[in-house]
Order: structure tokens, then C-alpha cells, then sequence
């Protein structure tokens, strides 16, 4: 069992302040430099009076009617000192902590452009799942959609399509039609090219059992994981609530707060109630594309460049990671390994 990290007072006392309004944080940085500020005069005050001689009667008293005095005087020294360190102390952690609950709060507001901008879609489009997309969903719960910041170091130089030498992407245009003719592997590189040219620090999960996830999206400045994404290429089929249910395991498992689910077929109807319920945001193929043509032109290019360059419609082994040929079995066509008998996976479709 993994050990529990413990925190310094100092550290608790950052993320109370972290986890409040800044507005607060600034009331409180003034409030308590003025309270500390006051104890700080008033036991200098206490501290620089002159300790009277005390009248007793019993000189044997006299050790013990000195002692309070001095107890006295000393601690209105160590309240000195204490006031003096915490009257800026205190002022500066609340000032810290609400530096960064205004950058919380300044990103949760960037992130909701990015939703809004998915449900501006179905308005503009009339599409029911677009308008559904994110239900009730509140955008500050988006977390990942609010990196979405350009990072200029994860952006590939800016090419030309002779410079990157893809005819076949010059043929084509982005539309359903073209994303339905990628299979899974390019299709899932293709998701991932797209949250990195949003901004977002994105990776893909290795070959093989991939767990239920496809992508993970991390936090910028911590690189902790924020959101997950499943990715799935269909070409006909809808995609049902089981694997939204999977996904909210995950999810769960995990202890994400964020997901999503992008594919090129469409969701049933099931699938979009449980996915609204949980706060997962459903793409679906027109979706997608729509998303993809409101990036800037180069974005576009650069990403029809790398889902249309080579082969990209024969399927990739999940296992070994290259193309599969075309078999004939006693059931029908399907995808084979060419590492077979080796690698025994198959692919029907």
C-alpha cells in the first residue's frame, strides 16, 4: 500500500488559500497583516515596559512574585517574534494562494471555449448530438478542454503539402466519408494530432490491450493526467453504451474527472443519455470533422497531411503494429498478420 504523503501546516495553509476565491484570498492577506500587525505593536508595547519590584512582606515570596513578571515579560517577547515573522508571512501565503485560484479560474474560462465551441456546432449544424454533446455538463468540470493553450514547442514547423511531398492529400478534402475510410490506428494518430494542434498535451497509449483508453491528456504545468479519450473507427456500426460504460469504469478507476469518446460512426440514442448523465463528451463523425475544419488552415493541412500520407486504410495489427493483409477464411474475408502463424490476430470488417 502506497504510503501517504504527509504536508507541512505551511503546505495545507497554500491549498486552503489556493482552493478559494482569489477576491477572498485578497480580503484575507489585508486582514491579517492588519490583526498581526496590531499584536505585533501591542506586545513591543508589553515587552519594553519596565518590570516593577515587587512589596512583599515575607522575603521568601520575593523569588516567586519575580518569576511572573519575568514569565510575562518572556512571553510577550515570543508573541513579538512570532507577529513580527507572521505579519508578513500569512499576507504572502494568502497572496500566493490566490495567485494561483486566479489562474484556476482564468483557465476553467478558457476551457469553456472549447465546449461551447462543440455545441456551437450542432446549432449551426442542426445536429441533435451536437446539441446534446455536452448536456448539462458545466464547463468548469472541463478540465482538459481548458489547456487548450498553443504551445508553440509541440507544434510541428509550418509545411506546404509539395513540401511535404502528399499528393494524395491534395486530392482529398476533409469529410465523413474520408474519415470512415481510415483504419483504427491512423484514425486514433489522427485524435491525437488533433488535441496537440488545440494546444493540449496529449499521448498515445502502446499497442495492445489499451485498458479501455486511447489517449490521455495531462495537465500542462504539473503533467498530471487530466482527461482520457477512447477513439473508435467504425465505419457503419453505432457505437452502443457498453464501451461509454467502460469508459466512466475508467474513469472511476482512475479518478479522472474528464473524458471523452470519438468516433466516425454515431451513437445510439442510449449511449448519448448515459454519456450526458456521466459528463462525458461524445464526437461523433460529423462532429469531428466540423472540429477539425474550425482549426486554423495550417492546422487543417497539416492534419489531412498526416491521416492521408502512405497507406492509410489498411488495418494495423494491434499486436505487432504493421499492416495486415487481406485472407480469405471459411466464414469470409478478413484481416490477418502477416506475422502469422506467429501473431493469430484478426480484424473483420
Amino acid at each position: 500500500m502506497r504510503r501517504r504523503h504527509r504536508t507541512s501546516p505551511i503546505e495545507d495553509l497554500l491549498n486552503l488559500a489556493a482552493g478559494i476565491p482569489w477576491q477572498i484570498d485578497g480580503l484575507m492577506a489585508i486582514l491579517s497583516f492588519v490583526v498581526m500587525h496590531l499584536l505585533h505593536a501591542h506586545f513591543t508595547q508589553t515587552a519594553a515596559a519596565p518590570i516593577g519590584v515587587p512589596h512583599v512582606a515575607n522575603p521568601a515570596d520575593v523569588l516567586s512574585a519575580a518569576v511572573g513578571p519575568a514569565f510575562h515579560r518572556g512571553g510577550d517577547e515570543l508573541g513579538m517574534i512570532l507577529t513580527s515573522v507572521f505579519q508578513y508571512a500569512l499576507p504572502a501565503i494568502f497572496v500566493i494562494g490566490g495567485a494561483v485560484s486566479m489562474f484556476r479560474e482564468r483557465r476553467v474560462a478558457a476551457g469553456a471555449g472549447h465546449l461551447a465551441q462543440v455545441r456551437s456546432v450542432g446549432a449551426w449544424k442542426g445536429n441533435e448530438t451536437a446539441r446534446k454533446l455536452g448536456g448539462d455538463m458545466d464547463p468548469e468540470t472541463s478540465t482538459y478542454a481548458s489547456l487548450a493553450r498553443i504551445d508553440q514547442k509541440e507544434r510541428q514547423p509550418s509545411q506546404t503539402l509539395s513540401e511535404q511531398n502528399a499528393p494524395s492529400a491534395v486530392r482529398q478534402n476533409w469529410s465523413v466519408d474520408l474519415l470512415r475510410s481510415l483504419e483504427w490506428k491512423r484514425f486514433e494518430d489522427l485524435c491525437d494530432a488533433y488535441f496537440k494542434e488545440r494546444g493540449m498535451k496529449s499521448t498515445t497509449t502502446t499497442l495492445g490491450a489499451d485498458g479501455g483508453v486511447d489517449l490521455r491528456i495531462y495537465h500542462r504545468l504539473t503533467g498530471e493526467p487530466t482527461a482520457i479519450v477512447q477513439c473508435k473507427a467504425w465505419k457503419n456500426k453505432q457505437v452502443g453504451v457498453a464501451p461509454i460504460r467502460e469508459l466512466l469504469g475508467v474513469m472511476t478507476h482512475e479518478n479522472i474527472q474528464n473524458s471523452s469518446f470519438i468516433t466516425t460512426s454515431t451513437f445510439t440514442e442510449e449511449a448519448k443519455a448515459f454519456a450526458r448523465a456521466n459528463r462525458i463528451i461524445l464526437m461523433d463523425g460529423e462532429i469531428f470533422i466540423d472540429m477539425i475544419q474550425r482549426l486554423p488552415e495550417e492546422s487543417r493541412q497539416r492534419l489531412l497531411v498526416m491521416a492521408t500520407s502512405g497507406d492509410y486504410m489498411t488495418p494495423t495489427c494491434p499486436h505487432c503494429g504493421i499492416k495486415m493483409v487481406r485472407r480469405q477464411g471459411p466464414r469470409g474475408p478478413f484481416w490477418g498478420c502477416k506475422n502469422y502463424p506467429k501473431c493469430r490476430q484478426m480484424l473483420h470488417g
